[in-house]
């Protein structure tokens, strides 16, 4: 006959057995989602300061090949394609300035496969405008 406190052990390691699948997946969620905000400021900042450095170089550091190398080499943990990047410039609202329009486009890695569903297949968009003068540009 099973004493009262040998039945009790059991009941408690069926109930973790039952909850840790749950644990151990909202702990890789979280994990996911520090890496998808991780790798979305990464990306962003990467942009950011490839157009700093190609207003700096001049007309030479809008090409789309100039501006690809420079997110590249500025994006940690993301592995960017040079079609992934798209360069548009168009004239500024104010004379002498123009519009440079930069989008870049790539996947993230999932720990869960979480988001697959959700954003469109891993592909994750980054977006900078700025209006810059048009001599830097070379328009």
């Amino acid at each position: 006959m099973m004493t009262r406190r040998k039945k009790l052990k059991g009941q408690a390691l069926v109930e973790f057995a039952l909850v840790l699948p749950l644990i151990i997946f909202l702990l890789l969620s979280f994990f996911d989602v520090g890496i998808h905000f991780f790798l979305r400021l990464s990306m962003d900042k990467a942009v950011h300061g490839a157009l700093c450095e190609a207003s700096k170089v001049g007309p030479s550091g809008f090409t789309k090949k100039a501006l690809y190398e420079n997110i590249r080499q500025h994006a940690m943990g993301v592995k960017l394609t040079e079609d992934a990047v798209k360069v548009s410039k168009k004239p500024g609202q104010r004379p002498g300035w123009s519009k440079v329009r930069v989008e870049v486009r790539f996947k993230k890695p999932t720990v869960t496969g979480m988001y697959v569903t959700r954003f469109n297949d891993l592909q994750q968009l980054v977006i900078h405008e700025r209006y810059l003068p048009r001599e830097v540009v070379g328009e």
